[in-house]
């Protein structure tokens, strides 16, 4: 079992954006342009995509060029221009998009896409609305062609590899100068959509923790070099009857603090750059109590084992050995 369809453009991909005006209801007298995205499709895209159907009905063959123009919205749009205003459901209102009113007639669930506007993630559910592709008019079809290329989508239990086949022999038989650019999977679709994400996210991981290590050899060649300065000291101090504890609080105990005291300050940096995080962060809270707490737990634990281990092993040292060294 499987389906097809074709529309103009993909879930996680950037569809087209383009301007609607409610033609009735709440502010209907004083219309205003608003942005949605928009794209067209045939009457098995929801099936496809197994994009369910809230109320209404689907695109069928009542939706011809020389019928009533209809469109179909998604939840996020019958949200944000509809329900927000005071009306229950926008089954029966109509629509402005592309100089043509359009009565709605169904409303569907969401999808996520590559936002074009807004201070969204690198994929949100955002406005949308469908519109049957035999009412798109070519002039239409070449204009947003030449940004958008036309897609088909197939549902299917075969492998990759022969619906691929299958796609190709069905294009070649109705026109073999027709290009197929490539055939993707829905999972290889979403990665490619994020791939700019992910390259960031592993630089920013991958900074991190060259910082991190940075940090601990600088902490460890510092307590070290203070340790070794002192050498002679805890000689003294051992053989006057100081325990190894104190020995090596007196050792450690200043990396410690000098790393508690950087901690606190780059949290208080950290904090005051929270209006310039925020546009870059995306389905996490930038001032998460429990994301600090846990990066400040980790640079104290790595100072402190990068102070205390050059103290033992000084503490290990002969007392008598330690003070005839010059």
């Amino acid at each position: 079992m499987g389906s097809a369809a074709a529309g103009l453009g993909l879930p996680y991909e950037r569809l087209l954006n383009i301007g609607f005006t409610r033609m009735d209801g709440p502010g209907a007298a004083n219309p205003r342009s608003q942005i949605t995205n928009a794209t067209y499709i045939t009457s098995d895209y929801f099936e496809a995509f197994r994009i369910p159907v809230r109320s209404g009905r689907v695109f069928d063959g009542r939706d011809r060029a020389d019928s009533a123009p209809v469109a179909i919205v998604n939840d996020a749009l019958a949200r944000a221009h509809f329900k927000l205003e005071g009306d229950t459901d926008p089954i029966g209102h109509n629509i402005r998009i592309s100089g043509t009113v359009r009565e709605i007639v169904g409303v569907v669930g969401d999808i996520q896409v590559r936002p074009g506007w807004g201070s969204n993630g690198p994929l949100s559910a955002m406005p949308l609305v469908y519109v049957p592709v035999a009412q798109v008019s070519d002039g239409f079809v070449r204009l947003v062609h030449g940004w958008f290329m036309p897609t088909i989508a197939v549902r299917s239990s075969l492998s990759t590899v022969q619906v691929s086949d299958a796609i190709r022999r069905a294009v070649a038989a109705v026109d073999p100068l027709l290009p197929i650019a490539s055939v993707r999977t829905m999972s290889e679709v979403r990665a490619a959509s994020l791939g700019q994400q992910r390259l960031l996210t592993t630089l920013l991981l991958s900074l991190a923790v060259a910082a991190l290590i940075v940090a601990a050899i600088g902490i460890h060649g510092l307590i070290a070099a203070s340790v070794t300065e002192r050498t002679r000291e805890m000689g003294i101090r051992l053989a006057l009857g100081s325990t190894l504890g104190q020995a090596l609080q007196t050792l450690a105990l200043p990396g410690v603090l000098l790393a508690a005291v950087g901690t606190a300050a780059g949290l208080l940096a950290a904090a005051a750059a929270i209006p310039l995080i925020r546009h870059f962060v995306w389905g996490v809270s930038v001032s998460d109590p429990l994301t600090y707490a846990g990066v400040a737990s980790l640079i104290l634990i790595v100072a402190t084992v990068a102070s205390v281990a050059p103290a033992l092993r000084i503490l290990r040292l002969d007392p008598a050995t330690t003070l005839r060294q010059d």
